[in-house]
């Protein structure tokens, strides 16, 4: 198109005006050529905007850089500038120096950061996205950024020298991290050691307990499994919060454990409380962890997946209760529904009511006579809820209440206990339906192959001594000997519901 200019209009279309088009005259359409860069909003999503766009100004959108080649879908290859978001800081004119020759001004050695000098600091490097490993050294902030050059540089741990890094400090300061981390091994009271790269803090362990740390090939695939449906950010190995989580989703406050069988067996994590007080950590942060054992994602993956997409929001087929009907359920039907939609599988119950959606079965809920633990007795107005759940990747909206409402109306109950799993939440639901918290129980263990975990009551030292093995042994001595391992879990809360 000879004699026209190559533009862009603001929907970023490719347009070709003459110099005489009003659109060009009044800047509705601009060149091309570089005007404008690769930017990133908060939740890492990429546009391409013009390089004097306003929300590059206001911090919404933020410029990136690579060292290749975009090839950019709208405009072809190109390559992403490199942009300082900020140079210069308020600096108080009291401490200010000028130079008599070039009149530019440097901190008095007179300056000493207040802590409201320190806290804008944390709050600026927090705003700052730094686009090279050049920005975070002492001749960047010297140069542009004198005054926190100072406080950066100052920045020690509160109980422990260790020599630090300028980019580490910055990492330390910025995240308020004033004090290392104990190392996590059972019973040992050093201070975990610091990451080999600069400005990625500190191992879960010290030096004489490091332990591996890496992402294996199932954790990998959970966390692309979340990617491929959640477009927020999503962070691995997430280390900023005290404590390490393998996925967190900061926006929703969700995180996520893969807990191998080895690497979380009692050889590795002698600490039976180790998992329990993890949970109970994060959740004094507000952070609700769901846990994922190895074996559930070999072998319930489906039912796993299920429970993820509830976790972000992600089921799309929502079905109301008032459009169900309720009927009593088969032992056999409740087996296949339990086995194929709940995490820990059937359970011997003799009261089993489900929701049924165009003679589907969509919901279910399993009662028992309250089980006599300890030799507690029991009346036959006590019952324990033993299990609910819908369909994998199906929401049931009001399903709980509609059938726990309908074993009131029918069975008159004077009191009903049940057990949630903390491996996937402290158990919200009880709450809709009124029960009240009584305690955290104890947290349970498994024998583990390695393939699968199997529930400690088939291994009871009785039962072991039946089958032939040494009765002076221990239970934990005749299951190592067989060469098991026992893992320990999240625990379980107790619930109670009376009229």
């Amino acid at each position: 198109m000879r004699g026209l200019i190559k533009c862009i209009d603001k929907d970023y279309n490719i347009v070709y005006v003459s110099k005489t088009d009003k659109r060009y005259i009044n800047g509705e359409v601009v060149k091309s050529t570089k005007m404008y860069i690769t930017a990133k909003d908060s939740s890492g999503n990429i546009h391409v905007v013009f390089n004097n766009d306003n929300r590059l100004k206001t911090g919404e959108l933020f410029p990136v850089t690579t060292k290749y080649i975009i090839d950019c879908k709208i405009h072809g290859k190109q390559q992403i500038n490199y942009h300082y978001r900020l140079k210069r800081v308020k600096i108080p004119e009291e401490y200010k120096i000028y130079c008599p020759l070039c009149n530019e001004y440097y901190l008095s050695d007179k300056y000493v950061p207040t802590e409201e000098d320190i806290e804008n600091c944390i709050i600026a490097l927090n705003k700052i996205h730094f686009v090279s490993s050049n920005q975070q050294t002492e001749k960047y902030f010297k140069k542009y950024m004198p005054q926190f050059f100072k406080i950066i540089k100052n920045f020690k741990f509160k109980q422990l020298d260790i020599p630090l890094s300028f980019s580490e400090k910055i990492y330390f300061l910025k995240n308020k991290i004033f004090e290392p981390p104990i190392c996590e091994f059972n019973g040992c009271t050093s201070y975990a050691s610091l990451q080999k790269r600069p400005g990625y803090g500190f191992n879960r362990y010290c030096k004489d307990h490091t332990n591996c740390n890496y992402s294996s090939k199932k954790e990998n695939e959970i966390y692309d499994f979340i990617k491929e449906h959640y477009n927020g950010i999503i962070y691995k190995n997430y280390r900023k919060l005290g404590k390490e989580l393998d996925i967190y989703i900061p926006k929703l406050k969700l995180g996520i454990e893969f807990n191998g069988l080895y690497w979380h067996s009692e050889k590795n994590i002698p600490d039976k409380y180790h998992h329990y007080k993890k949970f109970k950590f994060f959740k004094e942060k507000n952070i609700n962890v769901i846990t994922i054992w190895e074996d559930q994602w070999k072998y319930k993956k489906d039912i796993v997946k299920s429970i993820i997409l509830y976790a972000i929001n992600k089921i799309n087929k929502k079905i109301d209760a008032r459009k169900c009907i309720i009927k009593n359920v088969k032992n056999s039907d409740k087996k296949y529904f339990l086995d194929n939609n709940h995490i820990q599988g059937n359970c011997n119950s003799s009261i089993n009511i489900g929701l049924f959606y165009k003679d589907e079965l969509i919901c279910l809920m399993a009662f028992g006579k309250k089980r006599m633990i300890l030799n507690s007795k029991s009346n036959d107005t006590e019952y324990e809820l033993l299990r609910f759940c819908s369909k994998i990747n199906t929401v049931v909206r009001g399903g709980a209440t509609k059938l726990f409402n309908y074993f009131i109306k029918n069975f008159n109950p004077s009191e009903i206990i049940s057990y949630s799993n903390l491996d996937i939440g402290e158990g919200d639901l009880y709450k809709i339906l009124k029960f009240k918290k009584v305690n955290y129980c104890k947290p349970n263990y498994w024998w583990s192959d390695l393939d699968k975990r199997y529930h400690r009551s088939g291994f009871m030292k009785h039962i072991l001594v039946k089958e032939g093995y040494d009765s002076n042994k221990t239970e934990a001595e005749i299951m190592n000997e067989r060469g098991y391992l026992r893992i320990w879990g999240v625990g379980n809360v107790k619930w109670r519901w009376v009229p």
